[in-house]
């Protein structure tokens, strides 16, 4: 058995409300293969934030894309995105999956606003460095 699919496995054993919710997170890391993320699991549900490259945004920092019910910059949707953790850090998750480099690893809730706020500055700092690089 893969680790991705023991952690799937450990996700769905704790499920106890919209036990659909962990399908569609496997489907979407499948479709995002060699992503790093960080899945969520509150028992009722799941929050996955798929921890993309700062390529993978827009490249004009102004240019918008949809994003749920209306249309957002990379900035905000970096916000948008890693925003998550605030309403875990209310409101408990009973398990936290780290994925990174074809490893699987239990995090803390901790380790995890360490994690996402470090993905949120380094993924901003590549913006303003090829910003800086495109000014030159």
């Amino acid at each position: 058995m893969t680790e991705l699919k023991r952690m799937f496995n450990e996700h769905k054993a704790i499920m106890t409300a919209y036990k659909t919710d962990i399908d569609v997170d496997e489907q979407t890391i499948t479709d995002n293969p060699n992503v790093d993320f960080i899945l969520f699991n509150r028992g009722s549900g799941t929050s996955l934030l798929l921890m993309y490259s700062a390529d993978n945004y827009p490249i004009k920092e102004y240019e918008t894309v949809k994003y749920l019910f209306g249309h957002v910059n990379r900035l905000q949707h970096l916000e948008e995105e890693t925003g998550l953790i605030n309403y875990y850090l209310k409101n408990k998750p009973v398990k936290i999956s780290f994925y990174s480099k074809g490893k699987v690893y239990d995090m803390s809730l901790d380790k995890a606003a360490v994690n996402i706020d470090h993905y949120k500055r380094h993924t901003i700092d590549i913006w303003n460095l090829k910003k800086q690089l495109i000014a030159v």
